[in-house]
């Protein structure tokens, strides 16, 4: 039994031996590379605040130390995780020279509005590098977009056509993408449009918008988009006025109506659209070689559209004198105009005393202000006939003291009147306070006059008739007033109204309690309230109306209607 004890005594001594030597050697284990690695940045504290083209990216490390740390930073189109090698086809690395060695660091030469995943690694000569770190575990930031298109002026575009400029070298753009409702066409550019830094557009339709995307391969650069504006009024011959040009003469108008004959083969009866360039005031007047230039003849035979470019500030017409329409006219018409007179002298748009023959004259998307004697009147035996006389969608006020807004004088004369009258979506105020009537027509008869969806406050002179054919036994054989709104008149005189054959039909149409002619117009609602507190700000022409007014009414000039939501 003794000599078993000595046997294991033996052993558990020769056991706790070699444990002892290996306690001893442990801190001599060989180190695995793999964990002799710097730190990463810390993930949760990396930022990026971008531009269209860099990137200032924000990280918690330390900066550039003896054992010289330095980072690589990567981003890229595509996801990034530990198996995608460094560099790929639509990455950048920066920092392989060792230029990152502190936050913050901007990478530069990014694409603009672009989707961009990043990760970042701390280097070193001296240590083993770290791992990378993703931004946002793997999400992605976005660059700003990109804008290298130049601003988009008044003479870059035109009804069916858009000038586009930028400013960036010829290498770093490739194609320009033309995007219309769900339609998308592909332009490549050219060589030479690359070198120009520009390109025009042509064949589109006009008032169509449409948007404009540059690109350098997949990289977005700038974005532009324009509406095209509206078309001229189509005509046998189109003239479109120089930006140098102030000043429309009769030496110039004779020099457009000779240069339209000779389009038309010699024909004396011809269409015309005279252009007026945005952002322009052009003078109108007649011979002014003379020493009292005398009014702009329109050409006997030529049918004239005055048409004012859209794409800037509307063209101003400033009156030095009135304009003629003597002759045989199939139409006269002006649109998107300011048409003033600003005390220089005119005192008229038309005062006609020549005969003449107007099929149409009209008023489009025009405003209209500062005859100091009216805008229209017929005067004089010659026969003077306007078939149709149409005011649509325009501004009219501040005109008008001798004379009525609309004055057809001649004693009576029959083969002096216009047959039709027609107003429509316009506002018309401060007219005529201190003249005579709205509309006048003495002792001649018309065919209709309408009046729809029009607004009008303070016309007409004191004690004088809103409508007037100086006897009950003249009129139109019809008459209209549908959807309209009156506000205030200047004087407050109520037994003078309308003085015509018949009454109007009045249908969905509100007046003021300070309208003081709304015996005339039977059936038209009278509101309790006065202008000041239908309108917004009426003295200062915003006739918005107020909140539980008439607003929902559907009636008035639309324009002052509310915005629908």
């Amino acid at each position: 039994m003794k000599t078993i004890n000595k046997i294991f005594s033996t052993i558990l001594i020769m056991f706790l031996g070699f444990s002892a030597v290996s306690c001893t050697d442990g801190n001599d284990w060989g180190i695995d590379s793999a964990f002799d690695r710097l730190f990463g940045v810390g993930s949760d504290d990396i930022s990026v605040e971008t531009t269209a083209t860099t990137a200032t990216v924000t990280f918690s490390a330390m900066s550039a130390t003896s054992d010289s740390l330095y980072f690589v930073i990567e981003v890229s189109k595509d996801s990034l995780y530990d198996e995608v090698a460094m560099g790929g086809a639509r990455a950048k690395v920066f920092g392989l020279n060792k230029e990152i060695t502190k936050s913050p660091c901007v990478l530069t030469g990014l694409d603009g509005d672009t989707k961009y995943y990043m990760r970042i690694k701390t280097m070193s000569d001296t240590k083993s590098e770290s791992k990378w770190v993703y931004y946002k575990d793997g999400e992605s930031f976005k660059t700003a977009a990109e804008q290298i298109f130049d601003d988009v002026l008044a003479d870059d575009y035109t009804d069916s056509q858009v000038t586009l400029r930028w400013n960036a070298p010829a290498d770093s753009v490739t194609n320009i993408k033309i995007v219309q409702g769900t339609d998308t066409t592909d332009y490549v550019l050219t060589d030479e449009d690359k070198a120009n830094r520009t390109h025009t557009f042509t064949g589109l339709a006009p008032l169509t918008t449409y948007t404009f995307i540059i690109y350098n391969g997949e990289a977005k650069r700038g974005t532009q988009t324009v509406t095209t504006t509206a078309a001229p009024p189509a005509a046998s011959y189109t003239e479109y006025l120089d930006a140098n040009v102030t000043r429309l003469n009769q030496a110039l108008m004779d020099e457009i109506y000779a240069k339209a004959q000779a389009e038309a083969g010699g024909s004396s009866n011809i269409s015309v659209t005279i252009v007026f360039p945005a952002d322009k005031t052009i003078e109108i007047i007649g011979d002014d070689t003379e020493s009292e230039p005398g009014a702009l003849k329109v050409p006997d035979g030529m049918s004239v559209n005055f048409f004012g470019r859209g794409g800037g500030e509307t063209p101003v017409l400033r009156l030095l004198k009135s304009i003629d329409i003597a002759g045989s006219h199939n139409y006269v018409t002006f649109q998107h105009l300011k048409i003033v007179d600003d005390g220089s002298g005119a005192n008229y748009l038309i005062n006609q005393s020549n005969a003449c023959t107007v099929d149409q004259l009209t008023f489009t998307d025009c405003e209209i202000s500062g005859m100091k004697n009216t805008f229209f009147r017929l005067q004089g035996s010659e026969a003077k006939v306007i078939n149709n006389l149409v005011i649509s969608d325009c501004l009219v006020h501040d005109l008008g003291s001798g004379y009525s807004f609309i004055h057809i004088d001649d004693n009576g004369n029959q083969a002096v009147y216009v047959n039709n009258i027609k107003m429509e979506n316009s506002t018309f105020w401060n007219i005529c306070v201190g003249g005579k009537t709205f509309i006048y027509s003495e002792k001649v008869n018309m065919n209709s006059i309408e009046l729809a969806s029009c607004t009008f406050y303070n016309n007409n002179g004191n004690g004088q008739y809103f409508i007037d054919f100086n006897d009950k036994g003249y009129g139109p054989e019809v008459f209209t007033v549908s959807n309209c709104v009156f506000g205030k008149t200047p004087d407050e005189a109520t037994n003078k109204n309308i003085r015509a054959k018949i009454e109007p039909e009045v249908v969905n149409t509100y007046c003021a309690s300070d309208f003081y002619k709304s015996k005339g117009f039977p059936n038209i609602m009278i509101l309790d309230y006065a202008s000041d507190k239908l309108f917004v700000d009426p003295a200062n022409a915003d006739f918005h109306f107020k909140t539980g007014t008439i607003e929902n009414a559907g009636a008035g000039d639309p324009r002052w209607w509310p915005v629908a939501e």
